[in-house]
């Protein structure tokens, strides 16, 4: 790990503990759905994902994409 690593880390445990930094909340089952519905009928990853206020960026798979990949390879 590099320094650089180190003091961002750092910074993220002291700012923790200051309770100062939350997780995101978790997407729920009927986002799911709904993001899937979506694109099904034809929207796009980045309406999908400004509609619902969910990540969207190319690499690493963005929220939306996560869903998709999961929710068709359970229905395939």
């Amino acid at each position: 790990m590099t320094s650089s690593n180190n003091g961002k880390k750092a910074g993220l445990d002291a700012a923790r503990k200051q309770g100062r930094l939350e997780d995101r909340p978790a997407i729920d089952e009927k986002t799911k759905r709904n993001v899937v519905t979506l694109f099904q009928v034809g929207d796009s990853v980045v309406d999908i994902a400004e509609e619902f206020s969910i990540g969207v960026c190319r690499y690493p798979p963005s929220s939306v994409v996560k869903i998709l990949l999961t929710k068709t390879e359970n229905t395939l």
